[in-house]
């Protein structure tokens, strides 16, 4: 007899099998069995119920830039780097010690904004509270995160394609799907939930959402339910600070360069600028750049004449290479922003706020 179990039964089970392990887990939260730290502080979770880019970073940017009377703080992972404890971040810190993303949001703050990074996010809170950084603490990809109580959890939802809508509709868990734990139990937790388009045409976008309001309805009120879009601001050279307007680069050709969740958002969003992408280069999310990966780019920008255009996370990575180079680099970010539709939407988020 052949006991080989087949690829996709075999995902089947192991999803059912971390299904089950989450749920016992939430519900080991929920019931106060596992320990949940209470801040002082208020906590404003951030977070999405899927792998992948769900526009957390621009989404908590937006969040303390609307907070920023209110000292707000920032407390991310610090995916990718390696400091073990609780830390403050400066505009001089290392990506390899705390992260592309906390990096990320002290330059797009203006460093307004206090940012701590924490593998123990307890701890990031402990250190926030003892030296008084801030009022108000903005929980970068939190939702998951039992071991800390907050006091609103917003999740956000990718709607940008056809695909993510699918994969939205289907809610399989890992490894069988994109789902970090089970759909429905997860939104009857939700506080907010925010789609977010990222290209999608704005009248298909509010038609998915309407149709997902009452879908949704049995876990989440409908007045909960919000859609915000990703828009592109303009473009920064990395090298002066210069800033560009959108319509800069339009026809012409450009090299594209991103190490991001969902790389094809970002080419489409170029392509919907007007820019023609002569080439292009993905590399995995959070991925730290060697030297050998600069000089090669360095190597195809100054053979082709062309501009290389990456992400803001990208952006700070790559910086660290232009330091000691005197020639005028052609290296652009494009700078992304994420805003509500309309202002009556945007003042019904922030009634729902707890602060």
């Amino acid at each position: 007899m052949n006991y080989k179990i087949k690829p996709i039964a075999s995902l089947k089970f192991l999803a059912v099998v971390y299904r089950g392990l989450m749920a016992l887990r939430n519900r080991a939260y929920s019931s106060r069995v596992f320990y949940s730290y209470q801040s002082s502080l208020p906590v404003i979770s951030v977070g999405n119920l899927t792998a992948g880019g769900s526009g957390k970073s621009p989404f908590c940017d937006y969040l303390a830039e609307h907070l920023v009377n209110r000292r707000p703080a920032i407390l991310s992972r610090g995916y990718g780097g390696k400091t073990p404890k609780a830390v403050t971040v400066h505009p001089e810190s290392s990506v390899f010690e705390v992260g592309d993303e906390a990096l990320m949001h002290l330059q797009n703050l203006n460093q307004r904004c206090a940012v701590v990074v924490a593998k123990d996010r307890v701890e990031g809170v402990k250190l926030i509270e003892q030296e008084n950084l801030a009022e108000v603490i903005i929980l970068d990809d939190g939702f998951q995160h039992r071991r800390l109580r907050r006091n609103v959890d917003i999740v956000l939802a990718d709607i940008s394609s056809a695909e993510s809508v699918t994969a939205w509709e289907a809610g399989a868990v890992l490894p069988a799907g994109y789902f970090r734990e089970n759909k429905n139990s997860a939104l009857s937790r939700t506080d907010i939930l925010v789609f977010v388009n990222k290209g999608m045409d704005t009248r298909e976008a509010v038609k998915i959402v309407e149709e997902q309001k009452q879908k949704l309805i049995r876990y989440i009120e409908p007045r909960r339910v919000f859609l915000a879009q990703m828009q592109a601001v303009c473009f920064r050279a990395v090298q002066s600070g210069e800033v560009l307007p959108l319509e800069y680069f339009s026809g012409q050709e450009v090299r594209a360069l991103s190490a991001i969740a969902k790389p094809e958002n970002f080419s489409q969003l170029l392509k919907n600028l007007g820019l023609i992408i002569q080439s292009e280069q993905y590399f995995p999310d959070h991925y730290i750049f060697k030297k050998c990966d600069w000089d090669k780019n360095l190597e195809i920008l100054q053979a082709m004449s062309l501009p290389l255009i990456v992400t803001s996370k990208d952006a700070v990575k790559l910086r660290s290479f232009l330091k000691n180079n005197t020639a005028d680099v052609q290296l652009y970010e494009l700078v992304i922003k994420i805003s509500f539709l309309a202002p009556d939407e945007e003042n019904s988020f922030w009634q729902l706020m707890p602060v």
